[in-house]
């Protein structure tokens, strides 16, 4: 029968009389139908019969196909553009059919309408087996390749100074060195979307000792459909130790741990001097494993081993001749050599220098500063050229100083000395004018004052700190119990105050206050003499403003006074 017929005629006709019976003997192939008598299709014939109804319906066929590559994740979306039907995709089906089905002699053209999500993955019909004809019998010959996304783990870093931090992913065993200063990371190779993952800290930074944790909850998880950028890594420096000449009779040394993220300070160790020490001072060896404390109760300079943050007295101490007064100390970069200022009964000023070799301080050498004034701070140049005081500056060579004469700083009372963290510069307090003065030096040593009027401080500026990256400065001012904080002009070394001097909440000291700066430079941290407390303030990375930090205040240990009003802790240094 022709295509698209509307009647037919059997032949050869049949004689008046004769039975018929009509069927359907051969179904239509182009396209595919299914076609059958439906009225009139036997009798007996006494005239043409024209009455047989034929009744012919169009087979229909779904589209459809098999998946390749990754399990197919939820809400893959599938289309046959042509017809308009959709399929949503069960996860992990390995097979699909798109309903209804179509009409044989349809075509047929199917697309990804939308990915899947969970996990995250991008599926894509392979070549083109996508489009077609429908002929005879349901399409399966559509072929979807499914790949799962892949993402980086990482976040932030904060207060990150030093290098060798390494961060492990332990769910995956992937790991990444973090460059050093880093305010970002991320874990490669990326992993699976709908993959767990887990980062810790495998390795802590070395340079300079760090102590970095991932804070919050923040380390674990599951990757969806973009990279992780949630992770948060604080670190900070690790301890804080402080001399307390005035607990009880001998005094005594106490380390605490930084928490990186908080800045809060827990007690580590405390430890008593030796009887009538009264420690006074304190110089960190760069590696960590020693302390070195002045003692102006007994005349000597102690050394302290350091396991994990706890200070232990050793058998290494030098006596200084009775009657001498240690003022201050300071280590060199390298944790070679010491360098001891003090006066003499006969109130001349001495410094000597100690060789230091696991923790041992062996004299090399004295030097009479050739005045009276009492040496109450001392600078040492972060490539180990240079030493300043108050009263001369000197080469350095070997562990050996030469006086290459007096500084001519110009001040009346010359207290606290701090040097700029790449060299170059270094600052005073003077108690009697109430300033800081920024002194510029080159490769003679020849301080010269930084241009510009020296910045005002508070009353009685005992104490200069300064952040490792050497964009502020804070002087701690005993009478007015402040902080006052300043920027460091780059280049030029000049000082800008920063807003009003801030409150330490220790009240106003007879005796000096002290403050350091942890590694990282995210905290500060200021002992208060007479109220025998440290308080501890976190530091804008921006504008270099403090804010207290809330509960840090410390109290341990307890400063039992002399003397009403004669003070509690005396230094304090951090690594």
């Amino acid at each position: 029968m022709a295509a698209n017929a509307t009647g037919f005629t059997l032949a050869p006709a049949i004689a008046s009389g004769a039975t018929y019976n009509v069927s359907v003997t051969g179904q239509p192939a182009g396209p595919t139908e299914s076609c059958s008598v439906t009225s009139g299709g036997t009798g007996t014939a006494s005239a043409n019969v024209s009455n047989i109804v034929v009744t012919c319906a169009v087979s229909t066929f779904t589209v459809g196909g098999t998946f390749t590559g990754a399990a197919v994740g939820t809400g893959l979306t599938v289309k046959d553009t042509v017809s308009g039907n959709i399929k949503i995709v069960p996860a992990g089906a390995t097979t699909f059919a798109i309903t209804p089905a179509v009409n044989s002699g349809s075509s047929y053209s199917v697309s990804v309408t939308a990915q899947p999500t969970s996990p995250a993955q991008t599926c894509s019909v392979t070549g083109s087996t996508g489009s077609g004809t429908v002929t005879t019998a349901n399409v399966t010959s559509v072929v979807i390749n499914c790949i799962t996304s892949t993402f980086s783990v990482g976040g932030t870093i904060v207060g990150y100074t030093g290098s060798g931090l390494v961060l492990k992913d332990t769910t995956n065993s992937h790991q990444i060195t973090v460059p050093q200063g880093s305010t970002t990371f991320a874990i490669t190779p990326k992993i699976n979307s709908g993959t767990a993952y887990t980062v810790s800290v495998l390795t802590q930074p070395t340079g300079p000792i760090e102590n970095c944790v991932v804070t919050g909850g923040t380390g674990s998880g599951t990757v969806t459909t973009a990279n992780v950028t949630s992770v948060t890594v604080n670190c900070a420096g690790r301890y804080v130790y402080i001399t307390n000449g005035y607990d009880g009779a001998s005094g005594s040394i106490a380390s605490y741990q930084i928490t990186p993220g908080t800045g809060a300070l827990t007690l580590i160790s405390s430890v008593a001097g030796p009887n009538t020490d009264q420690p006074s001072g304190i110089a960190l060896d760069p590696a960590g494993a020693f302390a070195y404390v002045i003692s102006f109760g007994a005349a000597d300079i102690d050394t302290y081993s350091i396991t994990a943050g706890a200070v232990a007295p050793t058998a290494n101490t030098f006596a200084l001749v009775g009657g001498d007064e240690p003022y201050s100390i300071v280590v060199d970069p390298a944790g070679a050599n010491a360098y001891v200022a003090y006066t003499m009964p006969s109130a001349d000023t001495f410094i000597t220098g100690f060789s230091l070799t696991a923790g041992i301080l062996a004299p090399t050498g004295s030097y009479d500063t050739g005045t009276g004034d009492t040496p109450f701070g001392m600078a040492i140049d972060p490539s180990d050229a240079f030493l300043f005081e108050s009263d001369q500056y000197y080469s350095i060579a070997g562990g050996a100083l030469t006086p290459l004469g007096s500084p001519t700083l110009g001040l009346p009372a010359p207290y606290a000395f701090a040097e700029f963290p790449a060299g170059g510069y270094f600052y005073v307090t003077d108690t009697t004018n109430q300033t800081v003065t920024g002194f510029a030096y080159n490769n003679t040593g020849a301080p010269v004052q930084v241009p510009g009027t020296p910045p005002a401080t508070g009353v009685d500026p005992q104490s200069i700190a300064i952040d490792p990256l050497g964009r502020f400065l804070y002087v701690t001012n005993s009478t007015d119990g402040t902080v006052s904080t300043y920027t460091i002009t780059a280049g030029t070394g000049q000082l800008t105050a920063v807003g009003a001097a801030v409150a330490t909440g220790g009240g106003s000291s007879t005796t000096a206050t002290a403050a350091t700066v942890d590694i990282s430079g995210q905290y500060l941290y200021v002992a208060n003499g007479d109220a025998g407390t440290v308080t501890a303030f976190a530091i804008n990375q921006t504008s270099g403003v403090l804010t207290q930090v809330s509960g840090t205040g410390i109290t341990n240990p307890t400063s039992t006074l002399i003397n009403a009003g004669q003070g509690g802790p005396t230094a304090i240094a951090a690594q």
